[in-house]
């Protein structure tokens, strides 16, 4: 399913930590490895298959399976619209437990 990037991404407050750990730990992250982004502990857990395109500024592909799309995770729609900005295109398996906050983002 074709899922939006954020239509307003600096009202997030989820981009920037996302941005920042992107950025501190990039080569792992595009070699395969995983990072973990610690967020508030609310909202929805989840986890999705996502394929960034580079040639997509709008959305992102996601293994999405709820007709609307406004149910997605703001979380990993946050962490989608990050891996585009930062030129990481690509799939990845992107999760967030809303227990413990932590979001993990991972190349497959």
């Amino acid at each position: 399913m074709r899922i939006e990037y954020p239509r307003d991404p600096n009202r997030s407050k989820f981009i920037k930590p996302c941005g920042k750990a992107i950025d501190e730990n990039r080569e792992a992250l595009l070699s395969g490895g995983s990072i973990d982004v610690g967020l508030p502990p609310k909202g929805y857990s989840g986890r999705v298959k996502v394929k960034i395109l580079g040639t997509d500024p709008i959305a992102s592909e996601a293994d999405w399976g709820y007709p609307d799309q406004s149910w997605f995770p703001r979380r990993i729609r946050a962490a989608a619209y990050t891996l585009l900005k930062a030129r990481c295109f690509g799939e990845y398996d992107i999760s967030y437990d809303r227990d413990s906050g932590i979001l993990t983002i991972r190349r497959i």
